[in-house]
């Protein structure tokens, strides 16, 4: 099996298990898996990032959060220093790496550095993941789409630096009272930057609560491409009337799990 059928197995073993009850996923990846242990302990920690509303840029990151999530063996790099950017405190974790809050010297101005876990950087398929995550947003020009700065790598780490965003998941916001105005201005904003990401052929695939950031200004901003996929991947690329009924579908499908993720379902 290649890498990237690999990738493509664990990317349909993953959606299948989540489409599970939590109760019934243990005997279906053993059922799945089979002797394959890696293949279960990668699906496994995935399930776990996806159930533990552990946002992209999400705090608190204490008690080990990193590393209960990615069960990374990369020693903390707050004070640390990767080209031209120095180090901050952990502010949260991704489904592909540990984020930290850092400072760009050469343009002083603070940013976000996305870090690929140590035992991460010699899987060719995370690292695929990883490298895709960033040409997918970076290659999206959109106010509501986080900016990616820089994609870059040492000797041990591989990297993506994006602008800083300040604010809360919408995951932690739908505890909240969350009225319908706010709804709308919330989902109509997530809608505007995936109709951009589906006209330049790209599918986000994974949005949820998690990966939708609110500035405190009511700005949205989506993150996470780490699971996008060019449409001309999966077959060519729809055209005309069928492109616009295609991107209608998808807008109608977004706003409706978000509208029962909210609780106005």
């Amino acid at each position: 099996m290649t890498s990237s059928d690999r990738f493509a197995h664990v990317e349909q073993l993953y959606h299948a298990a989540l489409a599970r009850d939590e109760r019934e996923r243990a005997a279906f990846l053993r059922d799945a898996c089979g002797a394959d242990e890696s293949l279960r302990r990668e699906l496994e920690s995935l399930l776990a990032y996806a159930d533990g509303s552990a946002g992209f840029l999400e705090a608190p990151a204490i008690d080990g959060v990193a590393a209960a999530i990615f069960q990374s063996d990369t020693p903390a790099l707050a004070g640390q220093r990767l080209g031209s950017y120095e180090i901050g405190p952990l502010i949260g974790a991704g489904g592909m790496g540990d984020v930290y809050r850092a400072r760009d010297t050469k343009l002083g101005r603070d940013v976000a550095i996305k870090i690929l876990p140590e035992a991460f950087t010699a899987d060719p398929d995370r690292r695929a993941r990883f490298e895709r995550e960033a040409r997918a947003a970076s290659a999206l020009n959109h106010p509501n789409i986080v900016t990616i700065h820089e994609i870059g790598e040492t000797d041990r780490h591989r990297f993506i630096v994006m602008e800083l965003v300040e604010g809360r998941t919408l995951r932690a916001m739908i505890p909240q009272p969350f009225d319908l105005d706010s709804f709308v201005r919330v989902t109509s904003q997530i809608v505007k930057a995936l109709a951009v990401a589906h006209a330049a052929g790209i599918i986000h695939r994974d949005i949820k609560p998690e990966n939708v950031m609110v500035r405190g200004d009511a700005y949205v901003k989506l993150l996470d491409f780490g699971l996008a996929r060019l449409a001309s991947a999966a077959g060519a690329p729809a055209s005309g009337i069928d492109a616009t009924r295609s991107t209608r579908l998808s807008t109608f499908s977004t706003w409706a799990r978000l509208l029962i993720g909210c609780g106005f379902g």
